[in-house]
């Protein structure tokens, strides 16, 4: 007997019944942190209740047995597990208490009779997270309820600090439900939280600032990880409408409202509520706004545009075939930056320069394309960023590039056929690469720090006063992004600090 529920039949139904474009809908609006608002007292309800239950990253791995593992964000029990089997996949045992319910839930995916749920959590912690629209009715099966979303639990510091615990300083971090949920949205996703997120968490300094800005903020977890270890006040920003609602959640259920305000813009085109309580109808243009840090993790992938005509988002699931292609082309979709993969990254470059303060840094993580002329391209950008003006000189930078060593880099031949579903798309990828010049993609991270001071314009150029950029290449046997990777963080520190960027 096939467990595979066919989802061509209900794809659409599941739309309607269990309202997934719903999902904190209240959110879209900066709404002020009062008890008496509906949203806001559910917000509260769930924080509530996820604390006292110990959701945390610890907890969780304990309860996998992986308390030594040193797992430091989101994981999966199996590689490929498939979620078109979890409404089945949870019914064939019943969880023994609340934190079973949310891990099966709201990290595994699975879905619950409505009866067990509301036994083990109870009336009022389900009827916050059905009014939220984080969960709702099955359209297969009745009686059951399907999660919307995953929270993950996160513990930012966990990889410095071996052993010991904060349990102050987790995360919890609500994003899309991948890729079922997805398939069915009139949206935009929520980009899922991936090593690249995590990997920009830890290896960003971590040095006490006061303004910091997050573009392409996603769940918002670079922004809040920087209010809860270092930032003071921090803005996130993202042109996804529901990236915005739900990064507005987060950082009300991490209980940094105050220090965190989320707006939605094209990367350095928003409007910021500039010292003014959330819901003020008073703005001010980011242009007259400078920050001390600005992270990032923007799109990188550089995707063929023909293929990204051709996928369509409620591709993904549509008829059961080939499950891996359309998985893959439901991540193109988040990810994409452009044909050459640098169109996101070249912007916030060049845009840095006029929204940092004097003394300001850059951390971005993204894929690096051909490293070895990364530091041309990237000094082409500084220029650009930095023109002379007639009144004073051109900012300079100092930069660093941290990437994999090169024989953990993909040749063209494996990332196509990472990236590509099948093989007609493997040699679209191939020729594509051909095209951009691109013949090595390593993971890795891009540091910048503006000069406190610029030079007088007219002076002689001197010797040693361009921009510098180094390049460096991990010593890790491991990915730059893989997870619990102390000897890369280790690594960057050592070398912004001989830099002295840090």
């Amino acid at each position: 007997m096939s467990l595979r529920p066919d989802w061509a039949q209900w794809d659409g139904k599941f739309v309607t019944s269990t309202g997934i474009n719903e999902v904190l809908r209240d959110f879209s609006s900066n709404i002020e942190r009062k008890e008496e608002n509906n949203s806001v007292r559910d917000a509260l309800v769930l924080q509530n209740f996820l604390t006292s239950i110990g959701y945390t990253a610890a907890k969780v791995q304990q309860r996998f047995g992986l308390a030594g593992a040193k797992t430091a964000g989101p994981f999966y029990v199996r590689r490929r597990f498939d979620h078109r089997h979890a409404h089945l996949l949870g019914m064939q045992t019943s969880p023994r208490d609340e934190l079973d319910v949310v891990i099966r839930m709201l990290l595994l995916g699975l879905s619950l009779p409505v009866e067990q749920v509301q036994e083990l959590l109870g009336d009022q912690v389900l009827s916050a997270m059905t009014r939220l629209s984080l969960v709702g009715p099955s359209p297969a099966i009745p009686g059951l309820l399907v999660p919307h979303v995953q929270i993950f639990p996160i513990d930012p510091s966990a990889l410095l600090r071996g052993e010991s615990s904060d349990e102050s300083m987790g995360l919890l971090m609500v994003t899309d439900l991948m890729p079922p949920c997805s398939a069915a949205l009139e949206e935009e996703p929520v980009m899922y939280i991936g090593p690249d997120s995590l990997g920009l968490v830890h290896h960003a300094p971590r040095k006490e600032e006061e303004a910091v800005l997050d573009l392409c903020c996603g769940s918002g977890i670079q922004g809040i990880a920087a209010a809860k270890l270092y930032g003071k006040q921090v803005t996130c920003v993202d042109i996804n409408e529901r990236a915005v609602r739900f990064a507005r959640f987060n950082a009300m259920i991490n209980g940094v409202t105050s220090s965190v305000k989320v707006v939605q813009g094209d990367l350095y085109d928003f409007h910021d509520e500039m010292g003014h309580e959330m819901g003020s109808e008073s703005e001010v243009v980011v242009s007259q706004r400078r920050f001390d840090v600005i992270l990032s993790n923007p799109p990188f992938v550089p995707v063929p545009s023909d293929l990204k005509k051709r996928v369509k988002r409620y591709d993904v699931f549509a008829d059961g075939r080939n499950e891996n292609t359309r998985v893959k082309q439901m991540r193109l979709i988040l990810v994409a930056g452009g044909e050459d993969g640098e169109a996101v990254l070249k912007r916030i470059i060049t845009g840095a320069s006029r929204h940092l303060a004097a003394g300001g840094r850059v951390a971005i993580v993204t894929e690096i394309f051909c490293a070895h002329l990364l530091p041309e391209r990237m000094s082409r950008w500084l220029i650009e960023s930095s023109p002379l003006s007639e009144s004073r000189g051109r900012r300079r930078w100092r930069c660093l590039v941290h990437v994999d060593k090169e024989e953990n880099m993909y040749t063209p031949a494996t990332y196509s056929e990472a990236r590509a579903g099948n093989k007609v798309e493997r040699l679209e990828w191939e020729e594509h690469l051909k095209k951009m010049r691109i013949e090595t993609v390593g993971r890795g991270y891009i540091f910048l720090k503006a000069d406190p001071d610029e030079r007088e314009a007219g002076g002689e150029e001197e010797e040693g006063m361009g921009d510098e950029i180094f390049l460096s290449f991990s010593k890790s046997g491991k990915s730059v992004w893989s997870p619990a990777n102390l000897q890369s963080v280790m690594e960057t520190k050592r070398q912004l600090e001989s830099l002295r960027m840090i």
